[in-house]
């Protein structure tokens, strides 16, 4: 299945929405078409491969990755690399994928002096089969079955992926394994990251009417960062300080009471004694 447009990509992030038109027609396809190639015409799992055996960076034609097409639609033709990606996506060691996605979204700005979104709209031959890594938040997240692939992939998610650099435009994100902290539904989810491989531009009609184009991106999955705890709004150190200072002046505070108290008793009792004593001397 292939990606869906995600709405009108000039509206605020928060009214973003995916339509399934164009995946719903990629769904569709494959199931009416003869059943698939036979293994030397398809580039499918190989019985002797392993997750060692595989590089992360894959061959300029494996999948036919040298044949796709920037700013088209994704149609069948686009199946075969489509799902090759995602099966090598899901075969590369996570940290393997994250480190080379990293070295590559370094070079490439050191090479364009253009942060990634913009790199990937101007120069996409250059990202084509390359891994990425990219973070920012979700829009939204849909499920939807599989079409018929030799790799037996049978659920994809699909969610709208926002970066610093790519402000209100989406980077389409297709991936075959859902974190339990990911809803699939509409709503922001922020702390997001993935690692997985950029396939090409594609077309999308978007809701003011026009065609737009985003990067898709292929992935074995996400990971949300948990939310961070605030922790308290004032620091535990300032809290003791304060009550120390505050203990401080109400203890000067009560002193000086007790000091005027005593002072106004003293002279109220120097008012009220006699200036000279009575003499009894001349009673004896």
């Amino acid at each position: 299945m292939i990606p869906s447009h995600f709405g009108d990509a000039s509206r605020p992030m928060a009214g973003a929405r995916l339509a399934s038109v164009v995946s719903l027609m990629l769904l569709l396809v494959p199931h009416s078409l003869p059943a698939q190639p036979a293994e030397s015409e398809v580039s499918g799992p190989d019985s002797v491969e392993t997750a060692e055996s595989i590089p992360v960076i894959p061959p300029r034609d494996a999948y036919g990755l040298d044949q796709v097409q920037d700013e088209t639609d994704l149609t069948y033709e686009d199946s075969e690399v489509y799902y090759g990606l995602l099966h090598r996506a899901q075969q590369i060691p996570a940290d393997e994928l994250k480190a080379a996605g990293r070295a590559f979204v370094q070079q490439r700005r050191e090479v364009s002096g253009l942060p990634p979104f913009p790199d990937m709209l101007k120069h996409p031959r250059e990202w084509r089969g390359q891994p990425v890594y990219l973070s920012g938040h979700l829009q939204q997240t849909i499920e939807y079955p599989a079409a018929a692939n030799p790799w037996g992939i049978e659920t994809l998610y699909e969610s709208a992926l926002y970066t610093d650099d790519s402000q209100l435009h989406p980077i389409t994100v297709v991936f075959t394994n859902k974190p339990d902290n990911l809803p699939v539904k509409e709503g922001l989810v922020d702390r997001v990251r993935v690692a997985g491989y950029f396939l090409k531009l594609y077309l999308y009609p978007s809701a003011d009417q026009k065609i737009r184009k985003a990067p898709l991106i292929l992935a074995d999955t996400l990971t949300v960062l948990p939310t961070p705890d605030p922790g308290p709004l004032v620091p535990r150190e300032w809290v003791i300080a304060f009550v120390i200072v505050l203990a401080v002046l109400a203890a000067i505070f009560v002193a000086r009471i007790v000091m005027v108290d005593r002072a106004r008793r003293e002279q109220r009792h120097r008012e009220t004694e006699p200036h000279e004593r009575p003499d009894f001397s001349g009673l004896g």
